[in-house]
């Protein structure tokens, strides 16, 4: 697995009259690169765009709505949006825009976590 960045928002509540003022901070995560693949099961990803250089799918499912999804029981995602579901997933060089990922089991091997600008 290469780099995942993430950008958080960050609130500050409002306080004496002054703005709400947001910003992004980055969450740098890498792991899996040292010869050992980071690994997931029942993995949940709620994302705007993933690449990878190799990718394999088995047991695909693509386009369901994603209220109707059975691949791991007692989830389902929004009623009426795109959802697709695998029995496993292999992705190599994987990068995604993610704002949300949950698993039952997350394995990251040389997991590296950094926080800030340039993380």
């Amino acid at each position: 697995m290469q780099a995942i960045d993430v950008g958080v928002l960050q609130e500050q509540h409002v306080h004496r009259g002054r703005d709400l003022r947001r910003r992004r901070l980055g969450l740098r995560l890498t792991a899996g690169d040292a010869g050992t693949p980071a690994s997931a099961d029942n993995l949940i990803v709620d994302a705007s765009g993933q690449t990878g250089s190799q990718a394999t799918f088995t047991n695909i499912s693509i386009g369901d709505d994603a209220g109707t999804l059975t691949e791991d029981p007692g989830t389902t995602g929004a009623a009426g949006s795109f959802g697709e579901q695998a029995d496993t997933v292999t992705i190599d060089n994987l990068n995604q825009d993610t704002w949300l990922t949950t698993a039952g089991t997350f394995t990251l091997p040389d997991l590296r976590l950094g926080f800030g600008g340039g993380c």
